[in-house]
């Protein structure tokens, strides 16, 4: 028996095209119709999310949007037997949901970029929501991203009805994800949460075809966390924070400081080491935390309270028009804003 289903779709999601990918591997559905955000939706969701702490360029969402577009006619291509329309909405909640042929009308939605009031989710049907984490855990946005960067002790994937609490409805499927929380990276979790997405699929076709009871978010043993989108608040290091805070923000991904100059310095493959054998000049032993005592091609050795942190590092010089003469200053050998030995990071 095949299940019969409407999908929700974030098209320019990793998570919701990888979702969407393994959904088209699996014969347990016959999909009917994808409804997919209009660029003015998106836009709009993004600017929400940022909550005015940066701008959200509309060229820059277009391009995301186009390149989403051609992502999904490719897939479409390639499961053209399916033949199901794709439908661009600008508000789920103007929608006529008439039950379909008298039955109950069911969704699979992942990474949709709406928020849904309750009387949409009444007469809309029942909503199954896919969300990448180990519920209740990570309820909110960008979940991959603070399962890491708040150290949890695991992640994971799990479906659940969608209700008009955000993350908080009965949970149909859970797949737990252990990990290193002091090693684990941003792409290391996408990854072993792509590699689960068929499994929790199968999961919740087994529970809709069995019509096995969900389970109460609130009578399960793990205890809730919820997160907002991350912002460059969230993202900017505190040189003075123990190693592994900094640590797990730089795997999270997006993780920076700024330079003397006040240019933005992004950071990777951060290790902790007690001592830095580099530093010959007794003066940096006592250095502010923050402070750069050693330089090598592409990565920076940083004075912490306790110890030393080595990293790849990357300076961004502001807007285009800085950018270009930065490059025209290098061509000319002249290293005005580079970082040295001596510099004190913020």
């Amino acid at each position: 028996m095949l299940l019969e289903i409407e999908v929700w779709l974030g098209l320019t999601s990793p998570f919701g095209q990888r979702w969407m990918e393994a959904l088209c591997q699996s014969d347990k559905f016959k999909l009917t119709r994808i409804n997919i955000p209009t660029l003015g939706r998106l836009w709009q969701f993004k600017k929400k999310l940022s909550r005015g702490a940066f701008e959200v360029p509309y060229r820059q969402v277009e391009r995301e949007y186009q390149e989403g577009l051609k992502w999904l006619e490719k897939l479409h291509g390639l499961h053209a037997a399916y033949a199901w329309p794709i439908c661009q909405v600008d508000d789920m909640h103007l929608i006529d949901f008439s039950p379909p042929s008298g039955k109950e009308r069911l969704i699979f939605c992942a990474a949709y970029p709406q928020l849904f009031r309750q009387e949409l989710l009444e007469r809309a049907g029942k909503i199954i929501n896919f969300h990448p984490s180990y519920l209740p855990r990570c309820r909110g946005a960008h979940p991959i991203y603070w399962a890491i960067a708040s150290r949890e002790p695991f992640s994971g994937l799990s479906s659940h009805l969608m209700s008009a609490a955000l993350d908080e409805g009965p949970i149909l499927s859970r797949l737990k994800i252990p990990f290193d929380q002091d090693a684990i990276t941003y792409e290391q979790l996408f990854h072993q949460i792509t590699v689960a997405l068929p499994a929790c699929i199968a999961d919740t076709a087994s529970h809709l075809l069995e019509n096995r009871a969900m389970i109460p978010q609130s009578e399960l043993e793990t205890a809730p966390t919820y997160f907002t989108n991350d912002l460059p608040v969230h993202r900017k290091i505190d040189w003075t924070e123990p190693f592994a805070a900094i640590s797990a923000r730089i795997r999270a991904g997006g993780a920076f400081s700024f330079s003397p100059a006040g240019h933005q310095v992004y950071w990777s493959e951060a290790v902790f080491s007690g001592t830095c054998g580099q530093v010959t000049n007794t003066n940096f032993v006592s250095v502010p935390p923050g402070t750069i005592v050693h330089l090598e091609a592409h990565h920076l050795w940083i004075k912490l309270n306790t110890g030393y942190l080595r990293a790849h590092y990357k300076l961004v010089y502001g807007n285009r028009p800085s950018r270009a003469l930065m490059k025209l200053l290098k061509l000319m050998r002249i290293d005005l804003f580079d970082l040295k030995t001596g510099h004190l990071l913020h």
